[in-house]
């Protein structure tokens, strides 16, 4: 994503430091007694200065992709689950932001400096654009730049010569900004509060994006579905919180020839990788949702489902066993991604209503 391409200040460094020690060393040579401790302090002013700026690179890239990341949790109306403040020697330096679908993001406080503060704002087509520090991110034509979406662009931030660079054509060209001092950089982020509902996020041009909350433990639609996955409920509270629910990597044969109706929940097993036999004799089965971190669907493993209408195979599925699909009669549409290079015999015998889709 937001590459921050500090190399050259690390090249320029490294030179400056070559040059110095040379001196150093073609100055003790003539002078044996030449004090070199001023040169030695200098070189690690110079070794500090690079690791504060390189520290900030990091800090700016991750919270970066968090902005990116936040966008994609609202367009996909996902919900955060946790708020957890992180630490550095005793002092909170951040929060890391936990979601019920997408996967966790970071965020860094920061403190005065000469950091471009890059941001995002909802226009009135209530699209997402890029800001650098509270004006909008003009393109070469004068054109806001949107965050996400197919036409969306991806600013670029680089460390040359102390100064910042920003490009947002993919690095064909830049336009400089801000000196780089290699102190703390300003946060992209004021505050993170948060009520019953919601999670608020300050940037620091005074935009808020609030983000809705959800419980942390799994909303089951199926009650008899909720009373199997009790199996996996490792503290005995009578729910199944997301974080149990992605520490479960097989599902045994707890399912078969159950009265489940309904499995979209199932996306929230994470760290499930097979399905064999797994839901074999569902015949109430109508709906499941495959997680997208699936790669197998074995022999029999929705077998006799005769109440499953539809069904799309995540891209991560490479192999279909026999006999996985069989009479499934109801089954009208089920969608083969191109991932899906091996499919075993009578995959789909007596689906006498199926059309396969691509």
């Amino acid at each position: 994503m937001f590459n921050f391409k500090y190399n050259q200040m690390k090249t320029n460094t490294r030179q400056a430091k070559v040059m110095i020690l040379s001196f150093l060393a073609l100055c003790l040579g003539f002078v044996s007694c030449y004090d070199d401790s001023g040169l030695m302090e200098k070189i690690k002013e110079i070794e500090n200065r690079v690791s504060k700026l390189e520290e900030e690179c990091k800090a700016m890239n991750t919270n970066i992709s968090s902005l990116q990341a936040i966008v994609a949790a609202l367009q996909q109306k996902d919900y955060v689950t946790a708020v957890a403040p992180i630490t550095k020697d005793g002092v909170e330096i951040g929060y890391t932001i936990s979601f019920t679908q997408s996967n966790p993001i970071t965020i860094y406080h920061g403190q005065d400096g000469n950091t471009p503060v890059i941001g995002i704002k909802k226009h009135t087509d209530n699209i997402y654009y890029w800001t650098i520090d509270g004006e909008w991110l003009l393109d070469a034509e004068g054109n806001k730049v949107k965050v996400s979406g197919e036409d969306g662009t991806t600013p670029k931030l680089k460390i040359e010569e102390d100064y910042w660079y920003i490009s947002y054509d993919n690095g064909a060209t830049w336009s400089i900004l801000d000196k780089a001092v290699g102190e703390d950089g300003d946060s992209f982020f004021e505050s993170v509060t948060q009520d019953e509902n919601n999670v608020y996020l300050t940037l620091s041009d005074g935009t808020v994006i609030e983000l809705p909350k959800k419980s942390a433990f799994i909303q089951f639609e199926d009650i008899n579905v909720k009373s199997i996955c009790l199996n996996w409920d490792t503290n005995f509270d009578g729910e199944l919180s997301y974080e149990e629910a992605a520490q479960v990597e097989s599902l045994g044969d707890k399912f078969h020839s159950t009265t489940i109706g309904l499995f979209k929940e199932l996306k929230y097993f994470t760290k499930l990788t097979s399905l064999d036999e797994t839901f074999y004799g569902c015949t109430q089965l109508v709906y499941i949702n495959i997680p997208s971190n699936v790669t197998s669907l074995g022999s029999s493993t929705f077998s006799e489902c005769k109440s499953l209408r539809c069904i799309t195979i995540p891209k991560s599925v490479t192999s279909i066993g026999g006999g996985a699909f069989s009479d499934c009669r109801s089954l009208t549409n089920i969608t083969i991604p191109e991932s899906v290079t091996s499919i075993g015999e009578w995959a789909f015998i007596n689906c006498t209503k199926v059309r396969l889709l691509s």
